[in-house]
Parts: C-alpha cells; sequence; structure tokens
C-alpha cells in the first residue's frame, strides 16, 4: 500500500453569494493519478479554494514538487520536504478570476510513492455575462 492519501476536501469557501460550490471528493491513492477539479462558475473578483490533503500513513512520504499552473489560479501550503509517519499537510488551491472567461491549469504533486496530476478548471463572470448559480 502507498503511504500517500491526498484528499480533495468539499472545503469551498465564498464572500459573495454569485460563487459556486464545488463538486466532489477525491481520495489518492485511486486506479489513476489524474484527478479533475472543476471550481465551476466564480464571480470576478470572488474566489473559491479546494484542499488537498497529503497524509503519511505508515512510513515517510518525501515530496520532492508541488507546483501550480494557469491563469487565474494560484496555491499555498504547508508541506514539508519529507512527511514523518502519521502526519499531514495541506494544499490549498484557489481560483480567483479577474477577468470573465474559461481558465484550465494544473496541480502537480511529486512524491517518492507517485505522481499527482489535478486538471483545473473554472470560469468567471460577471453579472451580465449571465453567469451564476441561481442564488443572486
Amino acid at each position: 500500500m502507498k503511504a500517500l492519501a491526498v484528499l480533495l476536501m468539499v472545503s469551498s469557501i465564498s464572500l459573495f453569494s454569485h460563487t459556486s460550490m464545488a463538486k466532489g471528493t477525491y481520495l489518492i491513492p485511486m486506479d489513476t493519478t489524474t484527478t479533475d477539479i472543476d471550481f465551476g462558475e466564480v464571480y470576478v473578483g470572488d474566489y473559491t479554494y479546494e484542499e488537498v490533503y497529503v497524509h503519511a500513513s505508515d512510513k515517510a512520504l518525501a515530496l520532492s514538487n508541488i507546483a501550480i499552473t494557469g491563469d487565474m489560479f494560484s496555491m499555498a501550503h504547508n508541506c514539508p520536504a519529507s512527511l514523518d509517519p502519521g502526519k499531514d499537510c495541506h494544499i490549498f488551491v484557489i481560483f480567483e478570476p479577474t477577468a470573465e472567461g474559461d481558465y484550465t491549469g494544473s496541480l502537480t504533486v511529486n512524491t517518492d510513492a507517485g505522481d499527482y496530476i489535478f486538471n483545473l478548471t473554472g470560469s468567471g463572470f460577471t453579472d451580465s455575462s449571465g453567469g451564476g448559480n441561481g442564488d443572486n
């Protein structure tokens, strides 16, 4: 069994009622090392985030790289280069559109237990662009 569990928790936050909430929970290791995260429609000027949970089970877990690409996506994390057994860390992936449009990116997490790629998508909208989740 691999010593890595990455959990994408349903932990979206919004400051404005226009933002769609994220959908889904993912647990890795899975059959695939590539996972899609769709942030949905987010009001321009607002943000939403997802938390990727990394856990070392019964042995230390080396994290050699955590990287993000794509316009309007950013991240923050508290992951060290090596997690001791039983410890965890968190990666927060943030989608904050500053203009209308569809955006893509990726989060890559390279570990000694495997490499994990999260394909990121999200759309920025304004009241005039007709987006939203109906909670306006």
